[in-house]
């Protein structure tokens, strides 16, 4: 009998900055990283992935906050991801 790995926590990494992006995966060793380089494919990670926490640069162009939360509400079980700022 094998015994599965068990799974790593999502962590959605949103920067469009590629090495900055390596840097951060190395600094999130432990995770399993969720690359996003900009607002679409994050909010279409953040519902597809159900990331545990989510890092957002807020060098990007700007977002309405009320959309990206809302986006992230929209799915019940999303709603306990954390956004750190």
């Amino acid at each position: 009998m094998t015994d599965k790995p068990a799974a790593l926590p999502k962590l959605l990494v949103v920067e469009d900055d590629p090495g900055l992006q390596r840097q951060l995966r190395w600094a999130y060793e432990g995770y399993q990283i969720l690359p996003a380089s900009d607002r679409e494919s994050a909010i279409a990670l953040l519902r597809a992935e159900e990331p545990a926490v989510v890092t957002l640069d807020l060098g990007l162009p700007p977002i309405p906050t009320a959309p990206a939360r809302g986006s992230r509400c929209s799915k019940p079980s999303s709603r306990s991801s954390p956004i750190p700022r």
